[in-house]
């Protein structure tokens, strides 16, 4: 048997079946975070192509909106509550359908990485 390099973090044997199903029982599942990654980033790109026009007009419209907004407004509690609602109105659109596509892809991505499973005692 050839020496085991004690800095290595290869394990110098196979796991045994025991070993496997314990993980499994514990929810120690083998997957890549590469994966969900890549994944995440792949579909941005390509939903950011697609959808190049949509994002262009609405980052335009908010653009606008912040440009023509009066700097010098009298803040007081009823405006800067107005004014968060104006802001979340107007970035809403680019944002959402954003974090809703890497939120599905994340999701579809280790759910295909590990397929549908649950941990018995997950405490």
């Amino acid at each position: 048997m050839p020496p085991v390099d004690e800095t290595s973090q290869e394990k110098p044997l196979e796991p045994t079946q025991r070993k496997i199903d314990e993980a499994k029982e514990r929810g120690d599942f083998p997957r890549s975070r590469e994966i969900t990654t890549v994944a995440v980033f792949f579909l941005a790109l390509v939903f950011f192509k697609l959808g190049q026009d949509f994002f262009l007009e609405h980052i335009m419209r908010a653009a606008s909106f912040f440009l023509r907004f009066e700097p010098l407004m009298d803040l007081t509690e009823h405006t800067v509550s107005e004014f968060f609602w104006m802001v979340l109105l107007h970035l809403a659109p680019i944002l959402l359908p954003v974090l809703v596509l890497v939120f599905l892809v994340a999701v579809s991505a280790e759910v295909g990485q590990i397929g549908v499973r649950s941990v018995k005692d997950p405490f």
